[in-house]
């Protein structure tokens, strides 16, 4: 024990970690989100694979699931730092590369085939990219699932699944012409694009009539000020989800873009 009101994560194994002791549910109940972290870790080794992947457990929060049930081709999830944006982004991502929906979301539809071709952009590499989007990737998506990682000069470029299909990883600092090329079933954003970026990514989707996903803290300022977006995405809005005083408010927008 660390005090009355603390437990210590390690008092749960034998001396040598390689026993788990029983551990009540009052016991879990106790711990702190740190403690829980580090248990998580900790008991990793006997964890079942796919079956008890934190991909398999997935539980979203009230706002974030009618984004992964609606149907609609341009989503986007606005929200401040640490408010689960990344996460919730990958999942969505992981559930049609792999083919497979958590429990929590049963019944949602797959959008696009298995060897499904999605583009993911984030801010730069490797700030970003190897701090916050890749970890959580190996975090979400199992491993069972991807068949290579593709690198380019050291730099982690695809991921690949069994039939051909892709994440491939952009990002916003790299030339606008490298974002030409073939066409894509799915972009997922990270953080705020640049317009020209989004418009290049939309013309990869036009053979496959393909989704695009948005996942950023608004950004307002002289520097990089938020008026694309909120033009052509808020504004344009069909359905507004948010959370207000506790409760969710699902509101449909008749002069929106369905």
């Amino acid at each position: 024990m660390n005090n009355e009101n603390q437990l210590n994560t390690r008092s749960f194994f034998n001396n040598d970690n390689s026993t788990l002791l029983e551990i009540s549910k009052a016991e879990i109940q106790g711990l702190g989100e740190q403690e829980l972290r580090e248990l998580i870790n900790l008991t990793d080794f006997w964890s079942d694979g796919v079956a008890d992947s934190r991909f398999a457990i997935y539980e979203p929060n009230p706002v974030m699931r009618p984004f992964h049930f609606s149907k609609a081709k341009t989503k986007c999830i606005f929200g401040g730092n640490r408010s689960g944006k990344s996460f919730s982004a990958v999942v969505e991502m992981g559930i049609h590369f792999t083919g497979i929906v958590p429990k929590s979301l049963e019944g949602k539809q797959l959008c696009f085939p298995p060897n499904v071709r999605i583009r993911h952009c984030c801010a730069d590499y490797p700030n970003i990219f190897e701090k916050v989007i890749w970890p959580t990737i190996k975090t979400i998506i199992p491993n069972d699932y991807i068949a290579d990682v593709i690198k380019e000069q050291g730099r982690i470029k695809a991921i690949t699944n069994k039939h051909g299909g892709f994440i491939e990883f952009m990002f916003y600092e790299q030339p606008l012409t490298k974002f030409f090329g073939a066409s894509r079933h799915l972009v997922c954003y990270d953080e705020e694009p640049p317009e020209s970026i989004r418009d290049e990514n939309l013309m990869r989707l036009v053979d496959t009539n393909g989704h695009e996903y948005f996942f950023f803290t608004p950004v307002s300022g002289i520097d990089r000020p938020m008026i694309w977006a909120y033009d052509k995405l808020l504004k344009q809005a069909s359905r507004v989800v948010e959370k207000v005083n506790g409760a969710i408010s699902d509101i449909s927008v008749p002069d929106g873009d369905p």
